[in-house]
């Protein structure tokens, strides 16, 4: 196998995980909050991969050596993260969970009298 075709395999692998991803995080409604932290952390993406490197032996039994994987080709570019971020931000994709296009706040009608 050449290394464009791995990198072609690596990258639809990641692409799968991260759309996954994207709609377990929306059918929880918590998209702001993912947003938030993937923004607050992306300066820090490099210690995170490197800390996740260090920690892939003690980790993998318990998460899975496939997902320690995955999580390492996410964290070893900045644009997966981006990516990930685009995907949480596409408005179509409130679409794909029954939704709609608008959003009603979570505390409507709380403290109302």
């Amino acid at each position: 196998m050449s290394e464009s075709e791995q990198t072609t395999e690596t990258d639809s692998a990641v692409e799968a995980m991260l759309v996954d991803a994207a709609a377990r995080i929306r059918a929880l409604r918590v998209e702001a909050a993912v947003l938030f932290l993937i923004e607050a952390h992306l300066p820090l993406r490099t210690l995170l991969h490197t800390v996740t490197l260090v920690l892939e032996p003690a980790l993998g039994p318990i998460v899975g050596v496939s997902r320690i994987e995955l999580l390492l080709k996410l964290l070893s570019t900045r644009e997966h993260l981006e990516r990930f971020a685009e995907l949480l931000e596409e408005e179509g994709g409130n679409n794909a969970t029954g939704r709609s296009g608008t959003t009603t706040p979570a505390f409507e009608g709380c403290g109302e009298r």
